[in-house]
């Protein structure tokens, strides 16, 4: 046994999966990775690139 979880560190990590769990809900994966255009787009929307 490397260590003793404390009641506190018990509840911090179950709050935690939880939020991680309520995110991935919210926030759902695309079905598939963007391909080399979409990619570009995306890249061009986030910094703002006009061309």
């Amino acid at each position: 046994l490397l260590y003793e979880e404390t009641a506190e560190s018990v509840e911090k990590r179950e709050k935690m999966a939880l939020a991680r769990k309520l995110n991935a809900l919210t926030m759902p994966h695309p079905d598939r990775r963007p391909d080399k255009k979409e990619r570009r787009d995306l890249l061009r929307f986030k910094h703002g690139d006009s061309e």
